[in-house]
């Protein structure tokens, strides 16, 4: 059987976030049918929230090449 491409994703018990840059909270959207963006008025949230976990992600430079 062929596998696609893989998606490599961060997360903890809130929020989601995908190497290539979609960002969902599974709170509110627990099927990820609508990623977040910057602009989504949350507050602070969702800008601190997301870049918690790209610094986790630039520990795996290899997967933005993917």
């Amino acid at each position: 059987a062929t596998v696609g491409p893989i998606d490599w994703c961060v997360r903890n018990e809130r929020w989601k976030l995908y190497h290539y840059g979609r960002f969902y909270d599974l709170e509110a959207d627990p099927f990820e049918k609508q990623p977040l963006s910057l602009e989504t008025p949350f507050g602070h949230e969702v800008p601190s929230a997301r870049q918690s976990l790209a610094k986790v992600l630039a520990q795996f430079p290899d997967l933005r090449r993917k």
